[in-house]
């Protein structure tokens, strides 16, 4: 399931991406843009534009209802039944990109001096070369992934 988010979603966008989901996502660019490339790629187009979610040549939108973040993870999860932990962490949160399995050996000079004592498992996005590790920050993003989603 591929998504494209408006402007008006960055978080929400960035929740899907955390959880895997190809979400396209760019704040600069027009809806009409996003919409055009929703369609030709085939990806549910995500808003909370009602005039945006009304656009005929969009086959799949969903529009959500909450302004909070936190709310509308929620609502996308739900009504598309999104599986939220086979894939969690294997998108770049900045470029969308899935990230790969990396040497240690080849980052560490780029690595934060603790991270590199402390940890073996590196990941790189190959696209914008943002470094990813299994620390504290995903355990904590874990935890308020469980609260998010608990009824």
């Amino acid at each position: 399931m591929k998504f494209a988010v408006d402007k008006m979603l960055g978080r929400l966008a960035k929740w899907l991406r955390i959880l895997g989901y190809d979400t396209l996502f760019n704040p600069y660019v027009p809806s009409a843009t996003v919409i055009k490339q929703a369609v030709e790629e085939k990806r549910i187009f995500i808003t909370r534009d009602s005039n945006a979610a009304a656009n005929p040549k969009v086959s799949e939108i969903f529009l959500v209802h909450s302004e909070r973040y936190r709310e509308q993870l929620r609502e996308v999860v739900d009504h598309f039944q999104l599986d939220v932990s086979s894939k969690l962490f294997t998108r770049c949160t900045i470029c969308n990109v899935e990230i790969v399995s990396v040497e240690k050996e080849s980052i560490k000079t780029k690595l934060p001096e603790k991270s590199a004592m402390n940890f073996d498992r590196f990941y790189q996005c190959p696209n914008c070369n943002r470094i990813y590790w299994e620390g504290t920050h995903t355990e904590n993003t874990r935890k308020r992934l469980k609260e998010i989603l608990s009824p």
